[in-house]
């Protein structure tokens, strides 16, 4: 019998009240009775050392049948090994067996395993795997003999096995490195560490400079036994210490237990800050607990190094500005210029944006991967400055003059200030686009710069300085140093631009030219958005092709404004009419077509009409289950965040007690296996990418920032983009899980299982991630698990394949195996979004926005490196691997060539595009975790 693991995962949002919902937490929750499948949430000493063994008994019978010269006797140093091998014969071996091993890194973490694993054993029985010629490593031989008379292994029982290994790898790396005397780590495993350190939450706090510190330092410290007591009440404090594995209990005289910390806390800190004994006893809650531990005189060293690179600028006796030296190692030109470069770790927004102006090169990019304060400012100030001050700063600083020095010196430093912030507008204007539209500050600054521009003969050199740049093709970059494609961009022959504006805006709808369209690219700014036109951003450029919204697609919409109005920030702008569906109590609906970011208010006031004046009536959200919401009025964009099978109803309060839901939302009572049939895993594959990947362009940058802020700051935001592409993934999830239960007949479902599986299997190779997920996440719904004689007529080679996807869900530390996976990719790429909205819950929930009255602008930094991602992944305008690109969407269906039988995957060729497309933009999914449970049981109780 096939036993699998069982997991429930889901994107659990919290909004009550109409407020926009949020990310709270991802949950995966494996199934108890699993235990004979391959757990990979556990780390390497939680692994079944059965398994550990028999991988190594597969590996080394496959060493001897082909290489067995590589194990043998060795002389170094006037001693004799008997039958080993080095480790670097290993390494070299594993790389060219054809084994699936792709880098020495992976190697060695296979080798460490097995050394962990007491499949290998050292000659001088040291613990760590070493890549080098003069070490030495023996194979268990007497134990990992095959049997007398055992055939050939099986080629991808190896595959499998190593696949384990090397799952297992990183792991066993990471271990090692903390295990090794800090001054034998070598700068590859200070960078793991650290690596690690940014997924810990009792140093998120910290700057990542604390973090290197901190990654050199850091010690392993393991516990095997619960109840063992790692230091008692009164003891002297001698270290701090971060629960890595494990829990313990915090326990006190005279109160007993008073806390229970977990995987991510810490403990022992305020013993060696105020030099004072232990205050409490601390006693580990579990077997085999894992710590991380700073020893007392590391962690006073480090203090003291952060205060000695620490600089803060006062005015008027209070601090303004925290700068801090980035430490941060290198080679070549950018160790040099990073090592006399301080970073801004808090300050007032005008101190911040101050020393931004005084440091930032003329030729300064939003996504310099070197210099990232431009980014960083712009990706976060919403968050901690109006836009409206920062265009009051902007003006000011442009019209300001020295004070001290000559004249020329005094013109010279007023010239390139100015350049400077005419630089900054433009990356400003070339980040946010349209999304400026409609906010008068930034209107009024626009053309104050462009007036006082034009009475500066000096500004003219601009044109000269970045000729070379406007009359290339403009390239994005990204923030690994690749590049992604962008509209051109330039300045008309004869033109001394100053700001970067795209060819769009010099003409007129109808074609006329803007005046002055040969003086300056920032008059034409200032004059094309007077005359109603307004810049794209190069994001915009691809939402344009962003499908539209119908009444069917709840929370699917258009690239719309995500910044809220009233608090001096941007305004929503590209929100266009849309029908909103909204039924009455009887189930009858009304269609009424407003804009995506239309208030509660506005949606009531809009019905009117139609419901009469003698009642009062509400604007209620009502889910499947029949759990109702009342709306507040001044809720916005409440369409766009409906989440899965949610409708909006507009009811007076006598009948909101009796409302019920719709029976659509109920999900469907058929299946639709037989549409299925017709469509190929891959096909199902390239459509679905293509649809996701409209989805994903469509969220711009700053939406990421405001959907994890936005509910908390501010009380109008809509995120619509970010919000459907949530709302896509559960529903994905859902329908496979619904279409599985309502499949009556074994076989059907078996052959359905199958391609769910294959189809994930596709979407993972077209770096769909995102999908991926969703698609396995259905595929482990308990109501599926439970199928056990479906998963028993699976063929084992399809089982083999559903265990080999399974491990890029493995959520143990952090993630980290899905993690490197999307760190070797290159883009474009799908990225699994509901894991970067943890990220960015995760970075602004574990520190705090304001400290001491001045913005924690390292937050700002850590915010802006995770929405870089979406830029990364969005490398490339054209959706990843998508075989249906050059296709034409109207190819006619062959009726004689349509499959009867999912064993075939030639239907990409005769199933119709547009049918297909149509189909997977209205999946229809059971959200109910009761009534799939029970339709499960009714298949097979």
């Amino acid at each position: 019998m096939h036993l699998f693991r069982s997991s429930s995962y889901e994107v659990r949002l919290e909004g009550a009240g109409g407020s926009l919902p949020r990310i709270q937490g991802i949950r995966w929750t494996p199934l108890l009775d699993s235990e004979s499948s391959l757990d990979y949430g556990h780390s390497i000493t939680q692994a079944s050392s059965e398994k550990i063994w028999r991988a190594g008994k597969l590996l080394f019978a496959h060493l001897s049948s082909s290489r067995p010269g590589l194990i043998r006797d060795h002389k170094h140093h006037l001693r004799h090994h008997r039958q080993c091998c080095s480790g670097k014969d290993l390494v070299d071996w594993l790389l060219s067996a054809g084994v699936a091993v792709q880098t020495r890194s992976q190697a060695v973490g296979i080798g460490q395993v097995l050394v962990d694993g007491g499949v290998l054993t050292h000659v001088r029985q040291e613990w760590h795997f070493q890549d080098k010629d003069t070490q030495f490593y023996r194979f268990a031989e007497l134990e990992l003999s095959p049997e007398p008379g055992a055939g050939p292994r099986d080629p991808e029982e190896l595959l499998e096995a190593l696949g384990f290994l090397a799952q297992l790898g990183p792991d066993a790396l990471l271990s090692m490195a903390l295990r090794k005397p800090p001054a034998q780590r070598t700068q590859d495993e200070l960078e793991l560490i650290f690596e690690e350190l940014l997924h810990i939450k009792a140093v998120a706090h910290l700057s990542n400079s604390v973090k290197r510190e901190l990654a050199a330092v850091l010690m392993f410290e393991g516990h095997q036994r619960a109840g063992t007591v790692l230091f008692s009440q009164g003891d002297k404090g001698t270290s701090w210490y971060i629960i890595w594995k494990g829990s313990v209990n915090v326990v006190t005289h005279g109160k007993g237990l008073v806390a229970t910390l977990h995987e991510g806390d810490d403990f022992g800190q305020l013993a060696l800050v105020n030099d004072a004994p232990r205050a409490a006893t601390i006693l580990l809650r579990e077997d085999n607990c894992h710590f991380l531990r700073v020893d007392k005189q590391d962690f006073n060293r480090i203090l003291k190094d952060v205060e000695a690179n620490t600089v803060r600028l006062k005015e008027h006796g209070k601090v303004v500005l925290v700068l801090q030296k980035d430490l941060q190692g290198g080679s070549g030109q950018a160790a040099s210029a990073r090592s006399s470069r301080y970073l801004v770790m808090a300050g007032t927004p005008e101190k911040i944006l101050e020393h931004l102006l005084e440091f930032m090169r003329l030729d300064a990019t939003l996504y310099d991967p070197v210099d990232t304060l431009l980014g960083d400012f712009l990706l976060t100030y919403t968050v901690f400055m109006p836009t409206s001050q920062l265009c009051r700063a902007l003006l000011h600083h442009f019209r300001a003059e020295p004070l001290e020095g000559s004249e020329q010196d005094k013109a010279t430093y007023s010239l390139r200030k100015r350049r400077k912030i005419l630089r900054l507008v433009s990356q400003w204007v070339l980040l946010y686009g349209r999304l400026l539209q409609g906010d008068r500050s930034t209107t009024a600054l626009l053309q104050n710069l462009a007036d006082l521009a034009s009475q500066d003969p000096r500004l003219g050199g601009l044109g000269q300085e970045q000729g070379q740049e406007r009359r290339r093709p403009r390239a994005l970059e990204n923030g690994d140093g690749s590049v992604s494609p962008q509209p051109k961009v330039g300045t008309p022959e004869g033109g001394q631009g100053r700001i970067w504006v795209p060819p769009a805006l010099w003409r007129h709808p109808a074609g006329g030219v803007v005046a002055g369209a040969a003086s300056s690219p920032l008059s034409r700014l200032s004059q094309a958005r007077s005359s109603g036109m307004w810049p794209g951003s190069p994001e915009e450029a691809i939402l344009d092709s962003t499908c539209t919204l119908r009444a069917q697609d709840k929370g699917t919409a258009p690239a719309v404004g995500t910044v809220p109005p009233g608090v001096g920030t941007l305004r929503p702008l590209l929100s266009p009419p849309v029908p909103y569906e909204i039924f009455r109590a009887d189930h009858s609906c009304l269609v009424s077509v407003l804009p995506v970011n239309a208030s509660v208010r506005d949606v009531l006031r809009a019905l009117a009409p139609r419901l009469g004046q003698d009642r009062e009536h509400v604007l209620v959200k009502v889910n499947s289950a029949g759990d109702r919401a009342v709306l507040p009025p001044d809720a916005v964009g409440v369409f766009t965040a409906l989440g899965l099978n949610e409708r909006l109803f507009v009811v007076s309060r006598d009948e909101l007690g009796s409302l019920t839901p719709h029976p659509e939302q109920l999900g469907p009572h058929a299946g639709s296996s037989d549409t299925l049939d017709l469509i190929s895993s891959k096909d199902l594959a390239s459509h679905l990418t293509d649809y996701d990947w409209n989805l994903f362009k469509s969220i711009h940058q700053v939406e990421m920032i405001h959907y994890i802020v936005g509910p908390h700051k501010f009380h109008e935001v809509t995120t619509a983009n970010l919000a459907r592409v949530m709302r896509r993934f559960n529903e994905l999830q859902f329908w496979v899980a619904t279409e599985l239960c309502l499949c009556p007949e074994l076989g059907r479902r078996t052959q359905l299982l199958r391609k769910f599986i294959k189809l994930a299997a596709h979407l993972k190779e077209q770096k769909n991630l995102n999908s991926f997920f969703a698609v396995m996440f259905g595929v482990s719904n308990t109501a599926v698990t439970r199928l056990a004689k479906t998963w028993e007529r699976l063929p084992h080679k399809i089982r083999k394949l559903h265990s080999a996807l399974e491990r890029m869900l493995d959520p143990s530390w952090n993630h980290r195996v899905y993690r490197l996976a999307v760190a070797k990719m290159s883009p474009p790429i799908i990225p699994f979004v509901p894991l970067l909205l943890k990220d960015m819950t995760f970075i602004h929930e574990g520190n705090r926005t304001l400290a001491e009255n001045l913005i924690n602008f390292e937050k700002m930094h850590m915010m802006a490196k995770t929405v870089r991602i979406l830029q990364r992944c969005r490398g490339h305008a054209h959706a990843p691997l998508s075989p249906l690109r050059n296709r034409s969407p109207h190819r006619p269906e062959d009726a004689k060539a349509v499959r009867i039988s999912t064993c075939s995957e030639q239907s990409l060729s005769v199933r119709n595009p547009v049918s297909t497309w149509a189909y997977l933009q209205h999946l229809r999914a059971i959200d109910s975790q009761k009534e799939l449970l029970r339709l499960s049981r009714d298949l097979e109780p």
